[in-house]
This record gives structure tokens, C-alpha cells and sequence, in this order.
């Protein structure tokens, strides 16, 4: 009984393999329609060609609004004013309407003081430690 049921199931499995197995292999012999793979390659191709020109569109369009907006930043900071980024706009820096945000220094002990006062090869060889 258990010997013939086991017996059958592995038989059906290894049936459904052989099945899943042609129809693979024919699938992509001469004639046949081996899509996954195309499909596969063709995706492959077209990431490889879309995604750095997307990147490089990117780029041309931030320099452009860079290069744009430089002069007119120039000019509102010599003129006194800062930049508010929740206005989005500038405004006069004695409002108070501007946000400041101080980045606070690293914090430095007297060993790295003292590796910065030394000869230069000395201060490269202790900072890559």
C-alpha cells in the first residue's frame, strides 16, 4: 500500500519535471518562442539605454536652473538678504522670518589637534589608522 503510493507520487512528480523540462527546451530550439529570454534581453537592453539618459536629462536640467539662478542669488545676498526656504523666496535677514540652521563642528580632541600640527606624512599615515 504505502510503498505503491509513494511509488506513484514520485513518479507523478517526476513527470510534471519532465513536462516543465521540454517545454523549456522546446520552447527555445529552432522554431520555437523562447520569450522569457527575449523578454529578459530586451528589458536589459532598454534599462541600459533609458536609465543613463534619463540621469544624464537630470543633470542637464539642475545645471540649467543652477546656472539661471546664480545671478539673481548673488544679487539678493550682496543686497543683504537670505534665502527662506518655507517662503521659498528671498526675504531680509534682519525679519526673522529667515531660517538659520547652524551645523555644529565636529568635535576634535587634542590627539587630532596634535596629529594636524605634525609634518604632513606623519598627520596622512595616523589619519589612515
Amino acid at each position: 500500500g504505502a510503498v505503491t503510493e509513494s511509488n506513484a507520487l514520485e513518479q507523478e512528480i517526476d513527470e510534471e519535471e519532465a513536462r516543465k523540462n521540454k517545454s523549456a527546451r522546446a520552447s527555445c530550439r529552432p522554431g520555437g518562442t523562447c520569450v522569457g529570454c527575449f523578454k529578459g534581453l530586451g528589458l536589459g537592453v532598454l534599462g541600459f539605454v533609458v536609465l543613463p539618459l534619463s540621469g544624464a536629462c537630470v543633470c542637464c536640467i539642475q545645471v540649467t536652473r543652477g546656472c539661471v539662478n546664480t545671478p539673481n542669488a548673488a544679487w539678493q545676498y550682496s543686497k543683504g538678504k537670505v534665502w527662506d526656504p518655507e517662503k521659498r523666496k528671498w526675504v531680509e535677514k534682519g525679519s526673522g522670518n529667515a531660517l538659520v540652521v547652524a551645523s555644529p563642528r565636529p568635535p576634535y580632541d587634542e590627539r587630532t589637534r596634535l596629529r594636524a600640527a605634525g609634518p604632513q606624512d606623519v598627520y596622512l599615515a595616523t589619519a589612515l589608522e
